[in-house]
């Protein structure tokens, strides 16, 4: 189902829509992010780990919005 709705929605899942998105930003080192950020982890070929700020989109029609409290890492 996941990949027929990608198929269909090339769009939603594009990660240039993010990554140039202009509310997208790496945190430094010591910095925190601010109360409301849209935080994730992301990893580089060299695999060092980045905060990052998100944009906070929106869904549109016939999507949704999850929020996670909390995650792991496996492996």
């Amino acid at each position: 189902m996941a990949a027929e709705v990608a198929l269909a929605n090339p769009e939603i899942y594009n990660p240039r829509k993010v990554l140039d998105h202009p509310q997208f930003r790496i945190l430094k080192a010591d910095e925190k992010p601010s109360r409301d950020a849209n935080i994730a982890a992301f990893y580089n070929p060299r695999h060092d780990i980045h905060l990052v700020e998100k944009p906070g989109l929106k869904p549109g029609a016939g999507q949704v919005l999850v929020h996670v409290r909390a995650t792991g890492i496996c492996g």
